[in-house]
């Protein structure tokens, strides 16, 4: 505060402070001050004005916030994860169920795996496909 009140009176606009203030219960408030050195006679500092303001549930609620925030990232971050090494096991069973198609035509035999579904985008157990021309409301 010291500091703060040191640069007002060198003619600074320091802005807002926020500092801590420890109460006689032992309990610790966040406080956010304002204000204006007003200089007396000779220009010298005579009287510091302004407001204190506890802001310490804005505080605690931010910091939750923050906290959840990184909660949802760290688990966003693993969803991807296991996203990813799913769409990469599905693109490697599909491979490989296309070289055993092939595999099989070389041999004379038919494909065991329908490989329709993949070349249209449907999904099979999706439902009957959309009318053709998109046919909808």
């Amino acid at each position: 505060m010291q500091r703060w009140v040191a640069a007002c009176a060198a003619g600074e606009k320091p802005g807002e402070l926020e500092f801590r203030a420890l109460l006689p219960d032992g309990s610790v408030r966040v406080l956010s001050g304002r204000g204006e050195l007003m200089s007396g006679a000779g220009n010298k500092p005579a009287v510091m004005a302004g407001t204190v303001q506890d802001i310490t549930a804005r505080k605690r609620a931010e910091e939750a916030l923050r906290q959840k925030a990184e909660a949802l990232r760290a688990s966003n971050d693993e969803l991807e994860q296991f996203n990813r090494a799913m769409v990469g096991r599905e693109l490697r069973m599909i491979e490989l169920k296309q070289e055993i198609n092939e595999l099989c035509g070389r041999l004379g035999e038919p494909p065991p795996h329908p490989m329709d579904q993949f070349q249209t985008g449907r999904i099979p157990g999706a439902g009957p496909a959309p009318p053709p021309g998109g046919g909808g409301a």
